[in-house]
């Protein structure tokens, strides 16, 4: 429930500037630091300004908020609906169905019930369950549910709403006793009986003992038995060759029967009495326990079913957590209370998604795993209690100690250094150097291997956060094989690392190929060296080329062993072999009266791969845009502007590849406008070299 009055498009409530609701904004700033949440992250979630929440929450809310800023500052602080304004609201709330949530909640909390046990009993969820008692029921509630309630809360009909019911006949339910010896025959033992009270005003004979038959046969599957294919609706449809809606309607049917029947069946008591010493447990623990009470292909989610349904009270809670990377379902008693309950089996997906986050930043920050908790939708005393699972984990260790404020940033000891990003970037970084390396260099190491990390889909996109190199530098310092003498001298191993230990296959083939030429080469030697030499695949190179940590590209078209200092000759030769002299410093030549214009292009991987080839910027007024044909096999080529206003050749690519030209060669371009006429050529290594030579003007 929102303060907005008005229902038109911006969602403002009539407009009063002077009207702020202090309390609330003190609800709201007490609830986000009860998260852990900065004014920063908050703006983050919700699009509004820092500045926004830092005057609402001190001089209050406004009563002209909008109704989308008020809703996506609900989510962020993971409340209900009309939270900020709900003591407001309550004091002057005189309507039933407000009154039902306040009756209701004091109800429960008179008789000693849990929101969890009223919850299950109504078909709701507790966060339901909570919204209804604070803020009052659902004006369109069902009255099924509004039924269910109050026998929940063992009340009189009507007592709710606070509607006089006129006096009534009680009619004394059927008592239906149930002996067999497991939850199995007692599920077949009731879908008979009731199937049987459904039909007995059917005359007898062989239509109504189908009917029964089948009734009670889906009844039965419902709770598991002879359910091969599961107990949905969907799976007990196409056994019987019958339509979702159908069973539905069957089981609706059967189950306002129920209604009328007191079942007693011992064994759900029995189940109950066993099972309670062991809780919490796995749910397969639970089943081993209690396999001889449960009968053939019954499972403990089938028998709470049952009870939940039929016998109108739940036996047990479930709920999923993360064990050692895999999905495992705990059980606990419906009466255990929510906050044990719910903590209980989150601890462990807690250290999961820091250790998650680990992997994928080299660190975790509290905040954030707070804020990732609240968009997974857990329980509020879940993400309160964050802090408190992590700190008392093994290894936990803050890496800041912040002037004012509360840390933020943390990691895990003894975490496996081989998935964490920084680590082991590092490890890459120093397995190949040749002694001390810089922190840049480390810092270059990472923001490689992060890109080949978010390039695989290695870790989720939510745990892609860039730490500050404070903070980097603060998890080098506490590693013990390492030497940190400082940001500015470098950083040593304690240890000799092997290349072949921690270097990935194609990342160690490029490492042994820059050793080969000296500890520098260009991309087009190595291109030929290891593709075209067959020791790498095209795709496999272009990759590591890419992200490898190990290697550095210190001058464009020019790769080098990170860490490593090439002999000063070499490094010479390298850029005179390296493009870094670009094709727009080869000669060009137009004449203008012939209708002719010539240039020169080196060619790189981008060409041969399907870009284009752009013209020199002294030539677009010469050549205009068309199509012109290749000359000498006849293709066509495509002379057009571009958006960034440049021109480009397109369609080039397959001419160069039917003509074996590779990375690194050199094209002569010649344009005959006359006859929109495109003449390629291959450049000698002999012509270029006085192509590219200074001239002596």
């Amino acid at each position: 429930m929102t303060r907005n009055t008005s229902d038109n498009e911006s969602g403002h409530a009539t407009p009063n500037q002077d009207s702020y609701d202090r309390a609330a904004g003190a609800r709201a700033r007490a609830r986000r630091e009860e998260l852990g949440l900065s004014r920063e992250a908050l703006a983050s979630l919700t699009g509004l300004s820092t500045s926004t929440f830092g005057r609402w929450e001190t001089r209050g809310i406004p009563t002209y908020i909008l109704s989308r800023e008020q809703q996506a500052w609900e989510r962020a602080l993971n409340v209900s609906a009309g939270w900020f304004f709900e003591a407001d609201e309550r004091a002057v709330a005189s309507d039933p169905y407000v009154e039902a949530g306040q009756r209701a909640s004091l109800r429960r909390e008179t008789l000693g019930i849990t929101r969890r046990a009223v919850a299950a009993s109504v078909g709701i969820s507790i966060e339901v369950l909570a919204r209804w008692e604070r803020v009052g029921a659902p004006v369109r509630i069902k009255a099924a549910q509004v039924a269910a309630w109050e026998q929940a809360l063992k009340v009189e009909p009507g007592r709710l709403l606070g509607k006089v019911l006129p006096a009534t006949t009680v009619v004394e339910k059927a008592r239906v006793t149930i002996s067999a010896p497991d939850a199995r025959s007692s599920i077949i033992e009731v879908a008979t009986r009731v199937a049987a009270a459904r039909f007995e005003a059917f005359a007898p004979g062989e239509t109504r003992a189908d009917h029964e038959r089948v009734s009670a046969r889906i009844f039965a599957q419902r709770y598991g038995v002879d359910a091969a294919d599961g107990p949905s609706l969907a799976a007990i449809a196409k056994c019987h060759g019958i339509v979702e809606s159908r069973v539905s309607q069957i089981l609706k049917a059967l189950n306002s029967v129920v209604q009328g029947l007191n079942i007693n069946a011992g064994v759900f008591e029995r189940i109950r009495e066993q099972a309670q010493p062991h809780l919490p447990c796995s749910l397969y623990e639970l089943e081993v326990l209690l396999r001889p009470l449960l009968g053939d292909g019954i499972t403990p989610e089938d028998v709470n079913r049952f009870c939940t349904d039929v016998l109108g009270k739940p036996l047990f809670a479930f709920a999923k957590r993360r064990v050692n990377g895999r999905r495992e379902i705990m059980v606990t008693s419906p009466d255990a209370g929510d906050a044990v309950a719910e903590v209980s089996v989150h601890d462990t997906a807690i250290v999961e998604m820091a250790h998650a986050m680990i992997r994928a930043a080299g660190v975790a920050h509290m905040g954030l795993l707070k804020t990732y908790a609240m968009e997974e939708q857990w329980a509020t005393d879940v993400i309160a209690k964050v802090a408190i699972v992590l700190e008392r984990t093994t290894g936990f260790e803050w890496l800041e100690t912040p002037a004012g404020g509360k840390p933020q940033w943390f990691w895990l000891r003894g975490h496996a250094s081989e998935r964490n990003l920084i680590l082991d970037a590092t490890r890459r970084a120093l397995a190949v150097a040749a002694g001390a390396i810089a922190f840049d260099e480390i810092m270059g190491a990472i923001e490689r291997l992060r890109t080949m990390r978010a390039r695989h889909a290695v870790f989720s996109p939510m745990f892609d956060v860039q730490p500050p190199t404070r903070i980097v530098w603060a998890l080098l310092e506490r590693q013990p094989w390492l030497s940190a003498l400082s940001s500015g001298a470098g950083i040593r191993s304690l240890q000799k690392i092997e290349p072949q230990a921690v270097l990935s296959p194609s990342e160690r083939t490029l490492y042994e190929a820059l050793c080969e030429a000296g500890g520098v080469a260009t991309r087009a030697w190595l291109f030929d060296h290891l593709v075209g030499g067959g020791r790498m695949d095209e795709t496999s190179f272009r990759s590591a080329m890419l992200w490898a940590p190990a290697i550095t590209r210190p001058y464009w078209g020019v790769y080098g062993v990170r860490g490593f200092q090439p002999d000063p000759d070499v490094l010479a030769q390298v850029l005179r072999e390296s493009h870094t002299r670009t094709s727009s410093e080869l000669p060009m030549e137009v004449d203008t009266q012939a209708g002719r214009a010539v240039f020169h292009q080196i060619i790189n991987d981008w060409h041969l791969r399907g870009g284009w080839v752009t013209l020199p910027a002294a030539l677009v007024a010469h050549v205009p845009p068309g199509r012109y044909t290749c000359h000498p096999d006849g293709s066509d080529v495509e002379v057009c502007a571009s958006e960034r206003a440049t021109i480009t050749i397109k369609g080039i690519a397959r001419i160069l590849r039917a003509r074996g030209l590779g990375v690194s060669d050199v094209i002569r371009l010649t344009f005959d406008m006359r006859v929109n006429r495109l003449l390629v050529d291959r450049v000698l290594q002999s012509e270029f070299a006085v192509l590219a030579s200074p001239s002596d003007g």
